[in-house]
């Protein structure tokens, strides 16, 4: 899940960073010249936060099976205002948060009125799908 989360990232972010019409155009979003910046900028933060993602588990996926029993061993014995988080939750961690405020963002936009409707339900409820994903991970 957490493969799939990464790479559906990578992708988004790699067609707004090229191809930020086109794509603005698959969302239903107004588009302009001058719009083209954001959808670049949204598109490197995307394609930045599925590769940490997708480094973290390819990391995470070498461990031997005793690296893993000493962590939990490790964990356990840990006070836990002294953990640390790996990788894969700080990973998860900035693309939860990096979601929660585009959810945020389109709302704040419908609601002033400078986004129409079609285009703040595409792309905040992708942004919504895309948290759900994240704290699924998180959990599980």
């Amino acid at each position: 899940m957490q493969s799939l989360l990464a790479v559906s990232r990578i992708a988004a972010g790699l067609g707004f960073l090229t191809l930020p019409g086109p794509v603005a155009t698959l969302f239903r979003m107004p588009f302009t010249t001058e719009a083209g910046i954001g959808c670049r900028m949204a598109g490197a933060r995307d394609i930045v936060i599925g590769a940490l993602l997708y480094t973290s588990l390819t990391r995470s996926s070498n461990a031997t099976s005793a690296d893993t029993r000493d962590a939990k061993t490790n964990s356990s014995r840990q006070d836990p205002r002294e953990r640390v988080w790996s990788a894969r939750q700080r990973a998860l961690a900035a693309g939860i948060a990096v979601d929660a405020i585009d959810v945020l963002a389109c709302l704040w936009c419908y609601f002033d009125g400078s986004f129409p409707a079609t285009p703040a339900l595409l792309l905040g409820g992708g942004a919504a799908v895309l948290l759900d994903l994240g704290i699924y991970c998180w959990y599980f």
